[in-house]
């Protein structure tokens, strides 16, 4: 019986040392499995209103409420309420630990948030293409949910061209720059690296399809906002007539990689646009309808005042068909046509080689343009430099704006170039205005 009891007790107590031996296997394999997690394995979508990795000054200055001393951090995790978790990995300290970080949070209530989940953000589709973008450089995930609403229509524009419909943004820093990126897998084709030189360009766009990327802003941006942007486009372009649409007679031309410049010369404002078109007999019909409807807008009557016996006055209007000119010949294998009012510099001047298609205000625009070009510093989508101290030439009726864009961006040069490799689109905005913080952008 005695033995029969000693084996019994030895038999359980294989048990019980089986089970502890097995509950420590398991405890060092959870372990082990927990140290080769990153924060985001840490972290659900719905708890993070911004998460932090590897910051540098500049990322921290986007958010004040933070420390300078978070740039040791390997990541800083930003919660409702302004509440907050430092990650530091392989460090030695006295805050809590998960897996290989040692964190210190703003308040002990925010451990509750960071633990081994079931459904973290690090399985989020949207964050884990924005993170194999990135790999192991300085970026910031925010969500789209926890950026500030929109007060202006140019940070809703901003908003729609930086975030589109993506529910999540990634955002990485320069001394002058701001790049945030997006998932996009519409396709999309190079901006043009050499465009005809125009001298004084204030204003340079370069797009590889500026029909598209019109298109996909309105359906980014509100019906009003839409039509507000549309009209502010139509403005600066009216130089080509008052008759001319910009969305019908000018934005078919942009389909393919093409360029729009502005210059002044004293008060008048010159405009020129390069590009190509798949088919010549579209594109004459198109600039056939440009001279058409510019020619239309041109007065065609003389008035003339007159003085009688020194006390009566007399007006003589008549119609004067001779008061429009227009040229039209070949140069170098361009087809030239110019349309505008005798004695004027300014008018509608088109060149047409093939495909390819000048649009200016000037027949000297067009003379420098078909036989200067300059090329892009770098190679993209789309790119934009702007001479912001030029801006009243361009909104001259629209005060708010300008004073909008300028306390956005400064006074200096605004420029923004978009880049995207099929999955990804960044975009870089740089200004004379420093530190340039995404969230003042799009208040």
């Amino acid at each position: 019986m005695k033995h029969m009891l000693r084996t019994a007790i030895l038999i359980v107590a294989a048990m019980v040392s089986s089970a502890l031996i097995l509950a420590g296997l398991f405890e060092v394999v959870r372990n082990v499995n927990l140290y080769g997690k990153g924060v985001a394995d840490f972290v659900v979508k719905e708890e993070i209103q911004a998460l932090l990795f590897h910051p540098t000054q500049k990322a921290i200055e986007e958010f004040p409420f933070l420390k300078d001393t978070y740039t040791d951090a390997d990541a800083v995790a930003i919660f409702a309420n302004f509440e907050t978790a430092f990650f530091q990995k392989n460090v030695i300290g006295t805050g809590a630990i998960v897996g290989p970080y040692l964190i210190e949070t703003s308040d002990t209530n925010v451990l509750s948030f960071v633990k081994q989940q079931e459904e973290p953000l690090s399985a989020d589709a949207t964050f884990t293409a924005l993170k194999k973008h990135k790999g192991t450089n300085q970026w910031t995930y925010l969500p789209s949910s926890s950026l500030p609403s929109s007060t202006t229509i140019l940070s809703r524009i901003l908003r729609a061209m930086l975030i589109a419909r993506s529910d999540a943004i990634a955002v990485s820093y320069t001394e002058d720059n701001i790049t945030v990126q997006h998932p996009d897998t519409q396709s999309s084709i190079s901006a043009p690296t050499s465009i005809p030189n125009m001298p004084g360009a204030f204003l340079e766009l370069r797009f590889g399809n500026a029909q598209a990327s019109f298109l996909t802003l309105l359906e980014n941006l509100s019906a009003q906002d839409a039509v507000v942007f549309e009209a502010l486009l139509s403005s600066t372009l009216s130089y080509f007539g008052e008759g001319i649409s910009f969305r019908y007679d000018l934005l078919p031309l942009l389909e393919k990689p093409s360029s729009m410049q502005i210059s002044t010369s004293g008060e008048t404002v010159n405009v020129l646009l390069s590009g190509s078109s798949n088919d010549a007999l579209q594109l004459q019909s198109i600039l056939d309808r440009l001279h058409t409807t510019y020619e239309r807008s041109l007065p065609t009557s003389t008035i003339t005042k007159r003085i009688l016996d020194k006390r009566f006055s007399s007006i003589d209007m008549r119609h004067n068909a001779n008061s429009i000119e227009q040229n039209q010949y070949t140069k170098d294998g361009w087809l030239i046509r110019s349309t505008q009012l005798k004695g004027s510099t300014t008018g509608l001047a088109t060149a047409t080689r093939q495909n390819f298609f000048l649009i200016t205000t000037t027949r000297a625009a067009i003379a420098h343009a078909m036989e200067n070009q300059k090329s892009a510093a770098v190679r993209s989508t789309a790119q934009m430099t702007f001479d912001l101290s030029k801006l009243p030439l361009l909104l001259t009726d629209m005060a708010n704006t300008q004073k909008d864009i300028t306390n956005t961006f400064g006074t200096g040069t605004l420029n923004i170039i978009s880049h995207h490799d099929g999955k990804i689109r960044s975009i870089t905005i740089g200004s004379s205005r420093i530190p340039l913080q995404l969230l003042d952008l799009l208040r």
